[in-house]
């Protein structure tokens, strides 16, 4: 019960919600089933319904990161019928999702690089990744390409405790 409870706080977060209501397990499971099923990258598809918010602006953005879109738009009116439901405005739910959902995090493919760099003596890219994941729940534009996924010939199959 008490994982259970944690669970749903850290999700409910991430969705925008502060308060818990029945119903709320049931749409944290099926926006991860959605993006499994359509391969949509966990922190780009959460940081993108983050900056949608409630309102919506840009489903689009959100859209193009799944391979597959089918059952989005029910699911996106269940979670803005839930949001609805809060009792805070559109913008303090988007800021409560922003919070909790960075834009960058340490991808794997990022830290072989790295890795590989230092190992030769450069340590430029360990110090712009150091720069980034000190703000990971900004946006920094100009350091776009920290936020993107593999592509795959930079897929990592196997990395090493400490990695």
């Amino acid at each position: 019960d008490i994982y259970n409870s944690e669970w749903l706080a850290v999700f409910g977060k991430k969705f925008g919600f502060s308060t818990q209501v029945d119903g709320d397990a049931d749409i944290i499971a099926e926006f991860l089933k959605l993006m499994a099923g359509a391969g949509a990258d966990f922190t780009l598809a959460f940081r993108q319904l983050a900056r949608s918010g409630p309102e919506l602006e840009r489903p689009e953005d959100l859209r193009s990161l799944f391979r597959d879109a089918h059952g989005l738009d029910d699911w996106l009116d269940a979670w803005r019928k839930r949001t609805g439901s809060e009792p805070r405005s559109s913008d303090e739910i988007r800021e409560t999702m922003l919070a909790a959902n960075p834009a960058f995090i340490p991808r794997n493919h990022r830290i072989e690089q790295l890795i590989a760099a230092a190992v030769g003596g450069d340590f430029s890219l360990f110090e712009n990744m150091n720069e980034v994941l000190a703000s990971p729940y900004s946006d920094q534009p100009e350091r776009a390409e920290y936020m993107n996924p593999p592509e795959a010939h930079e897929l990592v199959t196997r990395t090493f405790c400490g990695t």
